[in-house]
């Protein structure tokens, strides 16, 4: 465990960065009347960033990015295609050590700001943790390719009722500057999309076929029709076409 421990760290430090909205929040925190409550909500990122760490290392999940901006950190791992479960697992974490600390801190301030923190976490907002739980369950019983549409829309109406609240109930600028940091990550992901799709697939080609299979009709776009916790097998007239034989037709160019 200890040896787990040292990998995870020397693979955090070598693909670590800071993102220069981080900065800004360091500035606010310097200028802002209220340091003692920030200090407690950096606490509390801690520590919910702590329980995605343990799971990554308790599962040694390989990362491809840790970055530090200014909505705590973002993990971002490899698709090694691990199980459902420990997806799940990996993106509850987080929230349950918030949750905990709600139950167990005597701080009542403390307990308020881990509450906020446990709930902006569950919104299905990109980056935050229920965009990435409501990300694995899409994926578990639909492709890949159109999951991704239906959460960019749900992430991106989530944050103009986010924006309508901020009108209606006139809350405190810093609301409104993380709805726009929100709305320029959606953006930025939008614009990425194709790319990180046939990333997807490459990644996929590299992987053994052990994932539960999951039969479907061929259709003309297959490309479009992979999962990510499933290994498809397409049947076009009586013939079935295996998940290996449409990437290397993708790829290779080899004919089905």
């Amino acid at each position: 465990m200890l040896f787990a421990w040292r990998q995870c760290w020397k693979s955090i430090t070598s693909k670590f960065k800071v993102d220069v909205s981080f900065f800004l929040l360091i500035f606010l925190f310097f200028f802002s009347p209220k340091q003692t409550l920030l200090g407690k909500l950096f606490l509390a990122l801690c520590l919910h960033e702590l329980g995605h760490w343990v799971v990554i290392v308790v599962f040694r999940m390989k990362i491809e990015s840790f970055r530090l901006y200014v909505g705590g950190f973002l993990i971002r791992k490899e698709d090694s295609f691990q199980t459902f479960s420990k997806d799940i697992f990996l993106y509850t974490a987080g929230i349950l050590v918030n949750f905990f600390c709600v139950c167990l801190s005597r701080d009542v301030e403390f307990r308020q700001v881990s509450l906020g923190l446990m709930f902006l976490n569950l919104l299905p907002i990109y980056p935050l943790d229920g965009y990435q739980l409501l990300k694995c369950i899409l994926e578990y019983f639909f492709p890949v390719y159109y999951s991704f549409y239906f959460l960019w829309g749900i992430s991106l109406l989530t944050l103009l009722v986010g924006t309508i609240f901020f009108v209606l109930f006139r809350l405190d600028w810093v609301y409104l500057f993380y709805i726009f940091y929100f709305l320029f990550l959606e953006l930025r992901l939008f614009s990425q999309r194709f790319v990180a799709y046939q990333r997807f697939l490459w990644k996929k080609s590299e992987q053994k076929n052990l994932q539960p299979k999951r039969k479907i009709r061929f259709h003309f776009h297959f490309k479009r029709f992979f999962y990510r916790y499933h290994s498809i097998v397409m049947s076009d007239f009586g013939k079935e076409i295996s998940e290996r034989e449409l990437l290397n037709e993708i790829f290779l160019g080899k004919e089905i």
